[in-house]
């Protein structure tokens, strides 16, 4: 809803149903388009001011006299246009919380017509990271096409890829505006400039000295001051209908199998007290094994990404935007993860850390509902883990299938629970679900596992770990395929 003199509040997802809800002061020559979410108006002026002329004369003719006392505007009119250019002044500053890019745009970002081009460092700093007050209720819509996310040799570490950080007390929305044929805007882990800060701060030398490198497409940006629960992190976080390729193949060294330090990609980490990730697509994302590293010496845990990661902070918050839970993760299709060297990851990850231990089962605070995961070997479908001090729950993962992985779900390190998994499909897993650490204290607490289909492949390939392989006396050389990092 819309109302001029004062204030002013924006909800693309309500939609007016009558010209007449928008505003006291819009006349009935105005005209609405509907771009989806989008609201756009065209308001012709020259009426607005008549109307108020006439109204202030309480005159009922639709057409003024112009003679000499009606050149004089009258103080109920001089009050209402003043009540008139203040609202407008509210309307300006607080309808630019709705931007829109394009791969092409060269407007400023605040109207449909007139998309940004987009550019990582803009994003950062103007929006997802902005302190102005009027951006803290921000929309920021993608239009079709492919958006190379990198940033320049001179644009610093924290502007290589997009990241939300300035987040307390803030929402932030990503949206992107599918294309005619269905296809949504696509976000492309673009290879790093090895130029970059983020490369010489991380890869100072080669191989690092800090193994391994990571590194992500969006993420949320956290001031841990020691204790987690006093992260300064969003008041909501809404991502839907775009994709996002990790481009693993197009990462150069770092995804080669001359990389013996390691490597992990991450499509999406973010946290805040309520969320929503919906009609997403994340592919080509990995890991890369550290190596030498197997099972037996050094590392155990091995190289673990996330390419889809919320996390939040049970306070009793309810759910928001008409979602079932406070968080939700739905309608998510995650694909082509890739491995080398015995790299591997959790598909879905999410944490709902609280310092409670459960008595019963409660209602979720996050809900993974109707999502996929179609991935090798490696791969556990969904998971979540405490920390020492904090647990991790209540989560429900519902109506999701997941294809070909390792692991249907694992409940990893430290306290877990509430946690229910129902009426999902599981198949050609190797496992349907793991307890991480059951003798790290009290922990795995309520877990409710039912009306579920599991269809398990029973083996799994594991060849035997070898620094090199010599095939006869004068050819020898290392082999990318075996399991160094787990």
């Amino acid at each position: 809803m819309l109302f001029f003199g004062g204030a002013l509040h924006t909800n693309p997802g309500n939609r007016a149903s009558r010209p007449e809800q928008l505003g006291y002061f819009l006349p009935s020559t105005h005209s609405l388009r509907d771009y989806g979410n989008i609201l756009h108006f065209d308001i012709d002026f020259r009426q607005i001011w008549w109307n108020l002329l006439i109204n202030s004369r309480k005159r009922k003719s639709c057409k003024p006299r112009i003679n000499e006392e009606s050149l004089i505007p009258p103080p109920r009119f001089l009050s209402r246009l003043v009540s008139l250019c203040c609202g407008w002044l509210g309307v300006w500053s607080l309808l630019a919380t709705d931007y829109f890019v394009s791969t092409n745009g060269m407007g400023d970002g605040l109207t449909t017509n007139n998309p940004a081009q987009f550019n990582v460092a803009m994003l950062n700093t103007n929006w997802l990271g902005s302190t102005n007050a009027n951006r803290a209720d921000i929309t920021i819509y993608f239009f079709p096409g492919r958006y190379d996310v990198k940033g320049t040799s001179l644009s610093g570490d924290y502007n290589q890829r997009l990241l939300i950080y300035n987040a307390a007390n803030r929402t932030i929305r990503l949206k992107g505006i599918p294309a005619a044929d269905g296809s949504l805007p696509v976000l492309t882990l673009a290879a790093m400039d090895t130029n970059s800060q983020p490369m010489k701060d991380w890869c100072s030398t080669w191989p690092s000295s800090s193994p391994p490198f990571q590194d992500w497409l969006l993420r949320s940006f956290t001031s841990d001051v020691g204790n987690p629960l006093a992260r300064e992190y969003a008041d909501r976080i809404e991502i839907e209908n775009l994709e996002f390729d990790g481009n693993f193949d197009g990462q150069g060294a770092l995804t080669s199998a001359a990389n013996e330090t390691g490597y992990k990609s991450f499509a999406i980490e973010v946290w805040a007290k309520t969320g929503r990730i919906r009609k997403v697509r994340v592919r080509n994302f990995g890991a890369v094994g550290a190596v030498p590293q197997p099972l037996v010496e050094g590392n155990p845990s091995g190289v673990e990404a996330f390419p889809v990661n919320f996390g939040t902070f049970s306070v009793g918050q309810s759910a928001q935007g008409g979602d079932p839970t406070p968080w939700l993760i739905e309608d998510v299709d995650v694909s082509a993860f890739r491995t080398l060297h015995g790299g591997y990851g959790t598909m879905i990850s999410g944490q709902v850390l609280t310092n409670t231990v459960p008595t019963s089962f409660t209602s979720p605070v996050a809900l993974i509902h109707r999502c996929s995961v179609n991935c090798p070997g490696s791969a556990i479908a969904f998971g979540t883990a405490g920390t020492p001090t904090l647990r991790s729950g209540p989560i429900q993962i519902e109506d999701c299938v997941a294809v070909n992985g390792g692991l249907g779900f694992n409940t990893d390190t430290y306290g877990i629970g509430p946690l229910t998994v129902t009426n999902s499909v599981f198949l050609d897993q190797l496992a349907f679900g793991q307890l991480g650490q059951p003798d790290s204290g009290p922990n795995h607490l309520f877990y409710s596992l039912q009306n579920n289909l599991i269809r398990l492949r029973g083996w799994a390939t594991a060849p035997t770990y070898a620094d090199f392989y010599l095939t006869n006396s004068t050819t020898w050389g290392s082999n990318p395929d075996l399991p160094l990092g787990r």
